[in-house]
């Protein structure tokens, strides 16, 4: 993945799980949430200060491991709902 590409996790109160954020050069341009369940994940699209140029595999790469971990995250909520400890 470009090295200017990132997924960061973010806890977002305005959603009920995690939020991945995908930032270039440390801006976030879009973020991933699975507020409606993982079958009907949102991508939000950032407004930009600034113009970014990167290859579009790089983008969809990041947005590949954004999903898998937005996934990843809404297991663990499960869980911990099942437990009775969310």
């Amino acid at each position: 993945m470009n090295k200017k590409l990132s997924i960061e996790l973010f806890g977002d109160l305005n959603y009920e799980g995690m939020v991945i954020n995908i930032t270039c050069d440390k801006e976030t341009i879009a973020s991933v949430n699975y507020e409606k369940g993982v079958d009907n994940m949102e991508i939000e699209i950032t407004p930009m200060s600034q113009e970014f140029k990167f290859l579009m595999d790089d983008f969809l790469l990041a947005l590949e491991k954004a999903k898998k971990l937005a996934i990843k995250c809404a297991k663990e909520d499960e869980e911990f709902r099942k437990k009775g400890t969310l």
